[in-house]
């Protein structure tokens, strides 16, 4: 098959989509297929792997770059038989798409119209909220184009149920929408021959990009309950750094919490395998990498049961209003007070956290093991590129 992926970004920057698209790339050329990758980048990046075809849309003023990515999609459309995206640039490879009546695959990972109205201040209201309640001029602008965008492409991926169900809340047909799961982007056989580090017996790790909606101001809240020694080290970075660094300072935790900034794949794994737990207290999550890479790794994880993140941890439905210990990982309430101070120490004494840990990794092995992931997403991808081609003879025929 001849397949054009796109990505906002590519390793080393971090994040999911740079992850997920080299990885997939990377993988596909291996199977023999003819790939190229759109992502804006620098002119000096290298190409992710033999056979990876990257093209580089330079980062400039921002209607200059989208034009250059428009431009570029057209050309490689014509190229290619069949298109894989993730949210970021899906509205770019819509239009292209209408233009070209090539078959196109979205890999849904956000409410992109929410975390728009969020961002710019459209909207006060969560995830669940805005798709159901008033979303006022600006949200309700946004919802409509991102359901306008998504109908140019022929089948949606969601990689969970909670996001699945959040795309037929925007009006999808479920016939639309192909399930499978985000891959862990390693190999999980390999991990567990490398030697554990000594991990440490009182570190929280947060891992998250510095927005509100991530709520590391409310983490901060909880360590002040937290005795010492606990500390918490957070990886990461974003606009919110300065402030969260002074609200420690404030709090009296300038010598408990390290900020450690964005760091590469390989210092974040190590972090985790040193780390007694990891933490992720957001307010949204599609399907969270950051979950998938510690469970992957043996680390037990806490995680706010919202979006997907209860499926990972086998929460039930009432975890999102009353903590609970899940089968891999410790649930949390949606809002705070998360009660850290109390649920914590018990959690981790008891050896409840090791066996929720064990359970995980086995999960991680047997759901989201990247050979049998991207074999689905190949099968998508050929059926369509079949599809495409027998709708070319017969337009030919007529």
């Amino acid at each position: 098959m001849r397949i054009l992926l796109t990505s906002p970004v590519l390793p080393p920057e971090l994040g999911g989509p740079a992850i997920h698209s080299a990885s997939l790339a990377a993988w596909l050329a291996r199977r023999g297929h003819e790939v190229r990758l759109v992502a804006f980048g620098p002119r000096d990046a290298l190409a992710l792997e033999q056979g990876v075809e990257v093209r580089l849309v330079r980062r400039s003023f921002l209607p200059h770059r989208y034009a250059r990515l428009a431009s570029r999609l057209d050309r490689e459309l014509r190229w290619a038989e069949v298109a894989f995206s993730s949210d970021h640039l899906a509205a770019p490879l819509a239009r292209a798409l209408r233009r070209t009546g090539k078959p196109g695959v979205l890999r849904v990972m956000i409410d992109a119209a929410w975390e728009l109205a969020s961002r710019f201040g459209w909207s006060a209201l969560g995830p669940d909220a805005f798709r159901r309640g008033k979303q006022g001029l600006r949200g309700a602008l946004v919802a409509r184009a991102q359901r306008r965008w998504w109908r140019a492409f022929r089948c949606l991926v969601a990689p969970s149920d909670y996001l699945r169900a959040v795309i037929e809340e925007y009006g999808v047909e479920p016939r639309r929408i192909v399930r499978i799961d985000n891959p862990f982007h390693g190999d999980v056989a390999a991990l567990a021959a490398v030697p554990a580090l000594a991990r440490e017996s009182a570190t929280l790790l947060a891992v998250a990009r510095l927005v509100e909606w991530k709520r590391i101001a409310e983490l901060l809240d909880e360590l002040v309950r937290l005795p010492e020694p606990w500390r918490l080290v957070i990886v990461g970075d974003g606009p919110l750094r300065a402030a969260l660094e002074e609200r420690s300072t404030a709090l009296g935790l300038a010598f408990r919490v390290e900020f450690l900034g964005a760091l590469p794949s390989e210092r974040v794994h190590a972090e985790m395998r040193r780390a007694t737990a990891l933490v992720l207290t957001s307010r949204y999550e599609g399907l969270s990498h950051t979950l998938l890479e510690a469970m992957a790794l043996g680390l037990p994880v806490i995680a706010t049961a919202v979006g997907g993140n209860g499926e990972l941890l086998g929460a039930s439905a009432a975890a999102s209003a009353c903590a609970e210990e899940a089968p891999r990982g410790l649930a949390l309430a949606a809002e705070p007070p998360w009660r850290l101070a109390e649920l914590l120490p018990t959690w981790l004494a008891s050896g409840a956290a090791g066996a929720c840990a064990a359970r995980a990794r086995r999960w991680i092995e047997e759901r989201h093991d990247r050979e049998r992931v991207f074999a689905a997403v190949e099968s998508l991808l050929a059926e369509l590129a079949d599809e495409g081609r027998a709708r070319q003879i017969e337009g030919a025929a007529i």
